[in-house]
């Protein structure tokens, strides 16, 4: 049997690489296990909100009382002649666009910006934006409450 001698010299420089990679290893899977409760605690309150009835958003309403992911239903009329478009909002591989519409609340001055939905984008055309039926009118709508838009990638500052 033959047997090599193992020797074994510590060194300062791949010691500490090796502690400095550990710890940032331990740090990412710590903020993975943070991110992941935050996402369960989101789809809680998604889920108990869900369930809930729809609150009647009045023109005096505090802004503060809304949750988000929270049901609401809302009273006034479309101004149309306003529309926004978000571009470059792909869905199921097709190009498209989100619709965002102010929405004026009955008896106030007070706007809420609503999305209307997906439209997609004309293949042929960038330039022709697709047709919107807006009802005319006083009318009541019901939706959720959300802070901001589904994000999509993103280079550069926004």
């Amino acid at each position: 049997m033959l047997f090599m001698p193992i020797s074994f010299r510590f060194r300062l420089l791949p010691f500490l690489a090796t502690i400095a990679v550990v710890v940032v290893g331990l740090n990412l899977g710590m903020w993975q296990s943070r991110r992941a409760a935050e996402k369960e605690a989101i789809a809680a309150k998604m889920a108990e909100r869900m369930h809930s009835p729809a609150t009647q958003w009045r023109s005096d309403t505090p802004e503060e009382q809304l949750q988000p992911y929270s049901k609401v239903t809302l009273r006034g009329q479309f101004l149309d002649t306003w529309p926004m478009y978000l571009d470059n909002r792909p869905m199921q591989g097709r190009a498209g666009l989100y619709v965002l519409m102010p929405f004026k609340l009955e008896g106030s001055r007070r706007h809420i910006l609503v999305a209307r939905g997906w439209q997609s984008r004309n293949p042929q055309d960038r330039t022709v934006l697709p047709r919107l039926f807006t009802p005319s009118g006083t009318i009541e709508i019901q939706g959720i409450v959300k802070e901001h838009l589904d994000r999509v990638m993103q280079l550069g500052q926004p």
